[in-house]
């Protein structure tokens, strides 16, 4: 059976029910869906859409299963809490994967097998009555088709374009929608166990874990979420400049313009204030620039190895600049945060966020981590922050390639990363201010 509908989000794998109800009432549902993957797609994602699809046909199904009940139980709901209490409850099997060669197109085909219980769906639809948990699925819903419809699109301008310009800049745009599912994947994963664990913020661990630990993993999950949606990177045009001195080479210059979010600015207060920590106003002086920074500090919770693990981990965001080459290679470099020479500005991460050595009153002295300076056994007043600042972060990135290089150049972008070891594997930019 070929699913031809549009995507929604469904819940992945990830709920399994353990304890069951003794009158608890179970549904199995089969599903299966093809789909043929297009130019510019990658294997892994074509799956993931069959995927997809199968489990839209059974979501449909198991949102019937759940409308039924609750009419039975006296809920009323509105369509959109029905299909979200559903995909709560929903599990799902792959039974069946496979590929198969179509034309000059590669096929993929998946078979799931899903069971909806009724023992969650009382609890989750207390939890989704009447407090706006339709209108995010609502949103999640909305995403999807809105990627489905511009994935449509550029599949069929590429089949009328077979080359040239035009058909290169519709494939980019296919990756990119490639990477916007993915992160509505995660979003729609991170929905549900907010819903089904009752987590107000992000997921905490796994487990009977200690509350330290929980506290790291919530820093965690909101480092990732920052990562994945926080910044706004804008990119001015590049420039390049070539030298007789080195032919082989040439000098690519992009100005920068980095800034932060409103929503991840809400996102980190209010998890300052869940840790029982602490958020202040305050200034930073950019003696580089002559000019005053304004922004917002916060401290993630009293307990110092939890904000010590939360200045690591601001502490450790690099940018990346991404040269796209005609090959489908990439030429990359990263700037990474360090210690000016003479410790006046201290921290030059070129970021609107990151970690605070030191606070005095509203003022900022000195940002980033030195090597003079560690957090003290109990917290003092000024110590522990990581700042926000209001302002963009703007600067120009340089990095050196080879010439030929500079001639099979299709795109360049930017992009903020966790650094995981000091070199990441990659050249380090340069700065020009």
């Amino acid at each position: 059976m070929t699913v031809t509908r549009p995507l929604l989000p469904v819940l992945a794998t990830l709920f399994i029910l353990v304890v069951p109800v003794a009158h608890a009432e179970t549904k199995t549902l089969t599903a299966e869906a093809n789909y043929t993957m297009g130019d510019g797609e990658t294997p892994s994602f074509a799956e993931a859409m069959a995927l997809q699809k199968a489990k839209q046909t059974a979501l449909e199904e198991a949102g019937t299963y759940v409308e039924s009940y609750t009419k039975v139980q006296n809920l009323e709901l509105t369509a959109e809490e029905i299909q979200t209490i559903a995909g709560g409850v929903l599990e799902v099997q792959v039974l069946e994967k496979k590929r198969t060669l179509v034309g000059d197109g590669l096929q993929f085909y998946v078979k799931i097998k899903t069971t909806v219980t009724t023992d969650k769906m009382q609890e989750l639809a207390q939890r989704v009555k009447g407090k706006n948990v339709g209108e995010e699925y609502k949103k999640l819903k909305e995403d999807y088709a809105r990627l489905n419809s511009e994935l449509d699109r550029w599949k069929e301008l590429i089949a009328k374009t077979p080359t040239g310009p035009e058909r290169e800049a519709a494939v980019d745009q296919i990756r990119e929608r490639e990477k916007a599912f993915a992160a509505a994947q995660k979003n729609e994963t991170a929905f549900y166990q907010r819903l089904v664990s009752g987590e107000a913020l992000f997921a905490k661990a796994l487990g009977q874990l200690s509350k330290k630990q929980d506290e790291k993993a919530i820093v965690d999950g909101l480092v990732e979420k920052i990562i994945r949606e926080g910044f706004m990177i804008t990119l001015g045009e590049p420039d390049i400049h070539a030298a007789l001195k080195d032919p082989q080479k040439a000098e690519i210059s992009v100005p920068v313009t980095i800034m932060l979010s409103r929503s991840i600015k809400v996102a980190i207060e209010e998890t300052s204030q869940t840790l029982g920590g602490t958020t202040k106003n305050v200034i930073y002086e950019l003696r580089y620039r002559r000019q005053q920074s304004r922004g917002v500090a916060a401290r993630f919770g009293h307990d110092v190895e939890t904000v010590a693990h939360s200045q690591s981990r601001f502490g450790s965001l690099v940018f990346v600049l991404e040269l796209a080459l005609g090959n489908s290679s990439l030429h990359q470099c990263y700037q990474a945060p360090e210690l000016d020479a003479d410790g006046i500005d201290g921290y030059l991460g070129h970021l609107p966020i990151a970690p605070v050595e030191h606070i005095d009153g509203s003022r900022v002295r000195r940002l980033g981590i030195s090597h003079r300076f560690s957090l003290p056994k109990r917290l003092r007043d000024e110590d522990g922050f990581v700042a926000i600042f209001d302002e963009p972060t703007m600067f120009t990135i340089v990095t050196d390639v080879p010439i030929e290089h500079a001639r099979q150049i299709k795109s360049i972008n930017g992009k903020v990363v966790q650094r995981t070891i000091d070199s990441l594997g990659l050249d380090k930019c340069r700065i020009e201010r």
